[in-house]
């Protein structure tokens, strides 16, 4: 997120809400199920057509992906359109505060 961050500023409108989900609502991509562009920017249409196919066919709440900006870590997309959305337990926002040595340019 804050590799895209137009203007430091913005940070101090974050918020943080957690949540609670069941690895029965989640399903994974790796790196070998995704095309070879995936990581490019911009973002490859092969990659987009993988998220818009998995929100067409409703195939899990979740999905898990890899992340583009810190390898070996992942991303989370949730789709509240999935019927097993409701059992996803959310949190209330809460501020969240960035560290100024990040925010640093």
């Amino acid at each position: 997120m804050m590799v895209n961050l137009p203007a430091p500023k913005l940070l101090q409108k974050y918020v943080r809400i957690s949540a609670q989900i069941s690895l029965d609502f989640v399903s994974e991509l790796s790196g070998a199920d995704l095309p070879e562009d995936w990581n490019s920017r911009p973002i490859s249409p092969s990659t987009r057509a993988i998220g818009d196919r998995w929100i067409k066919e409703q195939s899990s709440a979740v999905l898990r992906v890899p992340s583009i900006v810190v390898p070996d870590e992942y991303n989370y997309l949730l789709n509240p359109t999935h019927p097993d959305f409701s059992h996803i337990k959310i949190g209330k926002p809460t501020n969240y505060y960035f560290d100024t040595r990040l925010t640093k340019k």
